[in-house]
């Protein structure tokens, strides 16, 4: 069957794909050709309902330019697939229901990404993964009925006054009143110094100061031909520094 040569918007479902929300094409099995042939238009919203997409399945949409809103509902999607959604630069919208083979072990990758709303209703995720949810910036909504989230676990993102969880069976409404009225709280409260952990920071900066002077001595000596010129600096660097490259942020040449 052909398929038009553009669409905007895509949905399967029970073995029909809409196109543009009236073009319509009898597709009982989502192929990798159909998917590669899906992602190769503009597509600005993409779902699936009930099928078991896989991971591999997902793979043509990487870096996906013109992706706003993409779902996969009741598939076979495991915590793999979410660098593939990382890579997609206006994705606002994700909705994963009903895999339950996610459980937000990978949400990290979402950092870099302008998420507004997560759906997991009915997956597998647990306190770690809302954890990594609370951390995507621009994260506002994220729902988690069904899932394995403990209360315990939802207490410990109320530090992150932008997130709203939403669950309307996991936790009960006085449950949920509490956790707002604790994320305003912590929100009003500024953050307490732990002082021994800022004078251990003190101690560490001071120390890498001192042996860069070192180092700065020696080379004003020995000058860049020096033996020991770069494996006393590889030294400082293995010491002190923690290389953890951030997309967005400073170009790789300047690190």
């Amino acid at each position: 069957m052909e398929l038009p040569k553009r669409a905007r918007t895509a949905d399967w479902e029970n073995g029909v794909l809409t196109l543009d929300g009236e073009k319509k094409f009898d597709i009982p099995e989502l192929t990798t050709e159909i998917m590669e042939q899906l992602a190769g238009y503009t597509l600005v919203g993409f779902h699936v309902k009930s099928y078991p997409v896989t991971d591999e399945l997902l793979a043509p949409f990487a870096g996906h330019k013109s992706m706003a809103n993409f779902g996969v509902e009741d598939g076979a999607l495991t915590d793999a697939c979410f660098p593939v959604f990382s890579a997609m630069p206006k994705l606002r919208y994700l909705l994963l229901d009903g895999n339950a083979a996610i459980h937000g072990s990978s949400l990290s990758a979402l950092q870099g990404c302008k998420l507004d709303l997560l759906t997991l209703n009915r997956t597998g995720l647990d306190d770690a993964g809302l954890l990594q949810a609370a951390s995507i910036p621009k994260l506002s909504h994220i729902q988690i009925d069904h899932t394995a989230v403990t209360y315990e676990g939802l207490l410990a993102i109320a530090g992150n006054n932008r997130i709203e969880p939403v669950a309307h069976v996991q936790f009960t409404q006085e449950q949920m009143e509490h956790f707002f009225r604790l994320q305003r709280e912590k929100a009003k409260k500024p953050v307490q110094l732990d002082e021994q952990a800022a004078a251990e920071c003190r101690r560490v900066l001071s120390a890498f100061f001192a042996e860069m002077t070192q180092w700065e001595q020696y080379m004003e000596q020995a000058g860049f031909e020096g033996a020991e010129a770069v494996p006393r600096l590889l030294t400082i660097w293995e010491k002190y520094v923690s290389e953890k490259p951030r997309p967005g942020y400073r170009p790789l040449g300047l690190s």
